[in-house]
């Protein structure tokens, strides 16, 4: 290629890529106007879009390594780190803060489409990687990973933490713990954020490249559930660098655990661990390196020590990683002696200090320390003599530094499976994401064994990013035969050549490793060299005995194998181990103590053949195997780290380095492949479903009929540059045109939806028109029918006093649908759970004389006062809707009848805007009711459904909506239908116009649920404009709904029940009743304590639920009397509130249940006073707050079953006999007290109940076993209303 003069081109000086300008050309040679002089093949085209700074770089006009490092540069230079080549990340250390992982970005990503970073609208960003992987796995319903490679000091550390901090934030909002940024994390949450500090200050350290070096591997697998919640976490760590412990190299530093224990430990901590400066100690004054720039290491400790908290480890837990970590700096003090370097050594006089002080940290006999470090014990094997015998110098130096490195290795892996135990899942996972930040290609000055594995492990993952990104993808094209054929190498034999089994250069070394003294380094050299020194991967290095070199993907490397034995066997000798076994604290003994694998030394001596020796390697290519095999099963997310300069230094873009990166990042090829190749494919089956709707109707299928939509959407397919069409799928270039037909889709959609909604309205208008204009004539007869109800409700309550003379003729004449269990059944039963239950306790003359008056400490809910209303306006006088005849009902699945998706005939009588319906017309046997509502509706059934309809039921159906409720109904004639549709309708446009007739003004006194009164003057004397009155004058803004007028009443034997009234019942007649407003529905954890008004209604109707019906054990019961008399009393004194101070009101405190057992006993009420009291002392000193009381009181009466229960007086047959019981209904299920002892008898969750029927005068239901029980009651509605209630709450909140 010739370049004119004056033309922009790239030459390469010094292995740099840098911009120039053409002076001349000839003979091959190009001289720029700066002078030099290059050849051309170290010359390249100029890319005028690279200076521009693409956000993804498949889109740049000329693809070389000089374009990509120019557009990198251009981005660097603006602080613009973030590039994509396509799907992966390339990301560029800055050696500087840019501010832009805040919570602020974190929201914008998290609240933009996909499409926001496909077109360009969010720039890229790591966070824009870790939300792919999120929302891509709850949209597959397929785990994912996230693999971040480069260099050491190219940022994978800081890159995964941004990943889990993005993961963590989401996670928070998607389990609703908060839609802002910086919601309140979950402790896993917080666990999973705060294991970094933990894992930086024990497996990263300061090096010449890089300031926090990670110098292990970790696998962080995120565990979530199925709507993206974090449940949990695992981490697995790889290949720690444990030579770093004992001799770091010079202008480095160990891990930074040790200095931050030294420099911040507190002077407690420095004296119980014996702490002292780093320059005392060899190990961290060995390379003369104790800080890193611009760290506080101070804080860096409290630091760690708070995310140890947060990890849930123990004090003694930390204690023990302290006393360790004291160890290992005060073990290699100890200093060695000989004569010469040949004889036998002892120990230093001046280790002394030294070696008491690991005897003490870490309860060792300094005498079996001593001898550990300065002799071996030898065994000539089978039944031969045991000897000792005493080391070198140099081999107890290595003695010293082997223990050390062994507990650092297995007190950092202690600590990984610590932390990653705390945070695993109680139950599986739905999905993962997996966050891989491991060790970067190595080329050291001398590269050992550590290298060689990390190079391998770069190798493999290099061989897993092939497979995926050109292997599956050239499979792809092949299979859909689109003629593609792209150029890449493979590594697979490299890979091979290393970890081949048996033959490979790990399995040779395995075998030499396994002949134990006779194995050694020059023999695995020699070993190595004759199986391969023909292998084009492997290079022999003729000028060196001990060295050996292979051809990596990245770059060639030179291995030195002295010492490769040695460190492959990751052992220490009997008396080492025997010394870290001996100490006897426990928590030092679970981390430094090394289980042995005797199951498979016993398996191999089984079998005859010699037990395999574990080594680095194996251990190593087994759980990287693993780690492939894991990742292969998910979708991975790919992010390059890329060093700007070896400096460590902002603003300099070394770009020889950041060449040599690009050479094995495999960017250039994943340009090559997403060029050649298709960024989308799609099935023909699913590209059809989604776009068919663009141009209307499509003729044929498959591939014929995605090309006619690609056609008549101006998308040429003949075009391969823009779309390919293949056997099974259709490929498109770029993901630009996804994005065209998926705008082009929503906007069809959006115009169709709005066709839609105008005739829909159009049609709504049309009926409720059609229906208004006879709702006139309807209303005397509703009127009617309305009075004709209310006339059988009052004969009802006159014949109350006959109820089981009544209830004999009713069970004779049949009138109850559900079969009833005979009396001597009955008997058996009740007999049954009687024997089980507490009932010893009689009616006891201190309860008899006593009336609880249960004032309160705070301001009441409200005072006797009357509340002035504004001038009552006159109202329309319209006619009431009255209608009656018969209809068939669907089954109402077990609130009604008990019985699922059954058709029933019914009498129905409609009277203003409530309709009952009854078994016939003698209007006796009152089956259920409906209460329409403003928002209530009626509406004909689709012909649609019409086929899943039953036959015989009726011919003509429609249905009445309430609360989001549709009740199916039938009838014989087309008239009868139009008569109640519009009859419905008429009532619903009366509620909702408000033209119903009003009385003349009432005052009315209602009783709060603290035994305060309100008196109110109300406009009218329907329940729901009183209640809507009390509720605004009491100021009740959250829970309403829960709310009820009832009327109540107490007992002869003070109990208090209530009947609820319905929002068209008159209030103004209450016979012996008292007006009371009261929450009659209770869903244990729906309340909202925080807000004051609900947690003082909560509170005082717990207390008179606890003290009338509740049955507890004495230590509780005393626990909630202390609480109730804080709450009261406000502030408990040491003068007032002493002895006597409860001898006259103790019943105010202590439940039925006790005093019936013990009332009468003065010993026992004596010692409960003083319990109470003590109590209460010991609760004033803890300064509690009169609502936090409160709270505490509800909470512990929460776990009582009875908690939230609406009470009712029942009878059952027992004996021959009508005994008198409390029926408590709440939303665990029905429960039966004795009356006269207030002992629970039996409770039948829900699930337990069968089914169940009533009728005023009875309650009846069937448990499983076809156990059938009837309580005689006239509150059998009630009951009934109730139980539908709490079972339609536990059907709409079923997992």
């Amino acid at each position: 290629m010739s370049y004119l003069p004056g033309a922009k081109i790239y030459v390469k000086l010094n292995d740099a890529w840098q911009q120039a300008e053409v002076g001349s050309a000839s003979g091959g040679k190009v001289t720029t106007t700066n002078g030099d002089t290059v050849a051309e093949k170290d010359c390249c085209s100029y890319s005028a879009v690279a200076a521009q700074g693409l956000d993804d770089m498949i889109n740049l006009d000329v693809l070389h390594s000089a374009s990509i490092l120019h557009n990198l540069q251009t981005r660097f230079d603006a602080d613009k780190i973030y590039t994509y080549v396509g799907s992966i990340l390339l990301s560029v250390n800055p050696f500087k803060p840019i501010s832009i992982f805040g919570d602020d970005q974190i929201d914008t990503y998290a609240k933009a489409d996909v499409m926001a970073i496909k077109d360009g609208t969010l720039k890229p960003h790591i966070f824009a990687v870790a939300k792919d992987s999120f929302e891509q796995m709850l949209r597959d319903q397929k785990s994912q990973s996230v693999i971040i490679s480069g260099e050491s000091g190219a940022g994978k550390t800081e890159a995964t933490k941004y990943v889990l901090k993005y993961l963590t934030a989401v996670s928070s909002k998607a389990g609703k713990k908060g839609a802002a940024a910086g919601a309140e994390l979950s402790p896993v949450e917080k666990m999973i954020i705060q294991s970094s500090p933990i894992l930086e200050a024990f497996g990263n350290a300061k090096t010449v490249r890089n300031n926090n070096s990670s110098r292990f591997g970790k696998y962080f697998e995120i565990q979530f559930s199925s709507v993206g919640e974090i449940t949990g976490g695992v981490i697995t760590d790889y290949l720690l660098e444990k030579s770093r412990v004992v001799c770091p190299a010079e202008n480095e530093r160990g891990y930074h655990i040790f200095y931050l224990l030294c420099k911040g430990a507190s002077p407690e901590e420095r004296a119980k661990y014996k702490i002292e400066n780093l320059t005392d100690f060899h190990y961290t004054n060995l390379s003369g390196c104790f800080d890193v720039e611009g760290v506080d290491e101070v804080e860096e400790y409290k630091a760690v020590q708070q995310a140890f908290a947060d990890c849930k480890m123990t004090n003694l837990e930390v204690d023990a990683v302290k006393r360790i970590l004291a160890g290992i700096l005060h073990l290699g003090n100890a200093k060695f002696e000989s004569a010469e370097d040949d004889d036998p050594c002892n120990l230093s006089a001046d280790s002394a200090a030294s070696i008491k002080a690991v005897a003490d940290l870490l309860d060792f006999s300094e005498s079996q320390l001593s001898n550990s470090l300065t002799q071996r014990t030898m065994s000539t094997g089978g039944r031969g003599s045991v000897y000792k015998i005493k080391l070198k110098k140099k081999e107890a130096e290595a003695a010293r530094d082997a223990l050390a490195k062994h507990m650092y290795l297995t007190l950092f892996s202690w600590i990984v499976k610590k932390v990653s135990d705390n945070m695993q899942a109680e139950k599986p996972p739905a999905f993962s994401i997996g966050v891989l930040d491991i060790f970067g290609f190595e080329v050291m000055p001398v590269n050992s064994f550590e290298q060689l594995c990390i190079n391998f492990a770069n190798e493999k993952l290099h061989q897993q990013f092939i497979h995926y990104v050109f292997a599956l993808e050239m499979e792809e094209y092949d299979k859909e035969k689109l003629g593609i054929t792209i150029d890449y190498e493979d590594n697979k034999d490299c890979v091979e050549l290393i970890e081949k089994k048996g033959t490979g250069i790990l399995g040779i070394l395995q075998e030499q490793c396994q002949l134990g003294a006779r194995g050694s380094d020059a023999e695995f050299l020699n070993n190595t060299i004759q199986t391969y020194n023909k292998h084009r991967y492997f290079i022999v290095e003729k000028r060196s005995r001990t060295e050996f070199s292979i051809s990596h993907y990245a770059n060639p490397v030179k291995y030195e194998t002295e010492g490769f034995l040695e460190k492959n066997r990751d052992s220490v000798n009997d008396d080492i181990r025997s010394l870290m076994d001996s100490t006897s604290m426990p928590e030092i003994k679970s981390i430094i103590h090394k289980k042995e694998d005797a199951a498979a030394g016993a398996a191999a001596g089984a079998r005859g053949r010699k037990r395999k020796v574990a080594t680095v390697a194996n251990k190593f290519k087994d759980s990287l195997q693993t780690l492939v095999t894991v990742i292969n099963s998910t979708t991975p997310h790919y992010v390059r780290c890329l060093k700007s300069t070896e400096k460590k230094m902002p603003g300099i873009f070394d770009g020889a380095n950041m060449n040599r990166q690009l050479g094995y990042s495999g960017v250039l090829e994943t340009i090559k492949v997403r060029l050649a190749g298709y960024a989308v494919r799609m099935d023909y089956s699913v590209f059809v479903r989604r776009f068919a709707i663009l141009v209307g109707k499509v003729e044929g299928e498959g591939k014929a009929a995605a090309s006619e939509i690609l056609t008549k959407s101006k998308i040429d397919v003949a075009d391969t540059k823009v779309v390919a069409l293949g056997i099974t799928k259709v490929f498109l270039k770029r993901e630009a045109l996804l994005l065209q037909l998926e705008k082009a889709r929503e906007q069809f959609l959006l115009s169709s939806v709005l066709v839609i909604q105008r005739y829909w309205r159009r049609e709504y208008a049309r009926r409720k028109f059609q229906k208004l204009k006879e709702e006139a004539k309807r209303k005397a007869e509703e009127e009617a029918r309305r009075r004709e109800e209310e006339e059988r409700k009052k004969k009802e309550e006159a014949e109350a006093a006959a109820r089981l003379q009544q209830c004999d003729q009713q069970e004779t004449a049949g009138e109850d649908e559900g079969r009833e269990r005979s009396a001597t059944e009955q008997n058996n039963a009740l007999n049954s759970v009687m024997s089980k239950a507490r009932t010893d306790g009689v009616q006891c003359t201190f309860l008899n004389i006593k009336d609880r008056v249960m004032v309160l400490g705070y301001t009441p809910m409200a005072t006797n006062h009357r509340n002035k209303v504004d001038k009552e306006s006159p109202g329309i006088s319209m006619e009431p809707v009255m209608i009656k005849g018969w209809l068939a009902k669907e089954g109402s699945k077990g609130f009604t009848t008990g019985r699922f998706n059954n058709w029933n005939k019914r009498f129905f009588v409609m009277k203003k805007d409530r309709i009952v319906y009854y078994k016939d017309e003698s209007l006796k046997d009152k089956k259920g009711d409906f209460q329409l509502e403003t928002s209530s509706s009626v509406t004909e059934i689709p012909e649609t459904y019409h086929k899943n309809l039953p036959t015989g039921v009726g011919n003509h159906f429609f249905q009445v909506n309430i609360r989001g409720r549709s009740t199916k109904l039938a009838c014989d004639h087309e008239t009868e239908k139009e008569k109640w549709m519009d009859g419905i309708s008429t009532a619903i446009l009366q509620l909702k116009s408000g033209t119903e007739k009003v009385k003349t003004g009432s005052d009315f006194s209602v009783h709060m649920p603290d035994r305060s009164i309100l008196t109110s003057s109300v406009k009218t004397s329907n329940a729901k404009d009183v209640f809507l009155k009390v509720a605004t004058t009491v100021s009740i803004q959250k829970g309403i709904q829960f709310f009820s007028l009832v009327k109540a009443y107490t007992t002869p034997d003070r109990l208090d029940f209530y009947n609820v009234f319905s929002e068209r019942d008159n209030v103004a007649d209450l016979g012996p009743y008292r007006l009371a407003f009261y929450r009659v529905i209770s869903l244990k954890g729906k309340d909202d304590l925080s807000d004051p008004k609900l947690l003082m209604v909560e509170y005082s109707q717990t207390v008179r639920a606890n003290l009338m019906f509740f049955e507890y054990e004495e230590k509780d019961a005393i626990e909630l009397a202390a609480l109730q008399l804080k709450v009261k009393e406000g502030t408990i004194s040491s003068v007032t509130h002493t002895r006597g101070f409860l001898s006259e009101n103790l019943h105010e405190y202590m439940p039925d249940s006790q005093l019936m057992r013990y009332g009468d006993n003065t010993e026992v009420t004596n010692q409960w006073e003083a319990d109470i009291l003590n109590r209460a002392a010991d609760i004033e000193s803890s300064k509690k707050s009169v609502n936090e009381c409160m709270e505490e009181y509800i909470k512990k009466s929460q776990e009582n079953v009875l908690y939230g229960c609406t009470f009712f007086e029942v009878s059952m047959i027992r004996e021959e006999q009508d005994y008198a019981y409390i029926l408590g209904v709440n939303s665990t299920g029905l429960h039966v007290i004795d009356r006269k002892t207030r002992a629970l008898v039996v409770s039948f969750p829900y699930v337990s109940i069968m089914r169940w029927s009533r009728s005023s005068k009875k309650f009846n239901f069937t448990t499983q076993g076809e156990n059938h029980w009837t309580m005689l009651t006239k509150q059998g509605e009630e009951i009934n209303k109730f139980m539908g209630i709490y079972v339609r709450f536990l059907l709409d909140n079923k997992d």
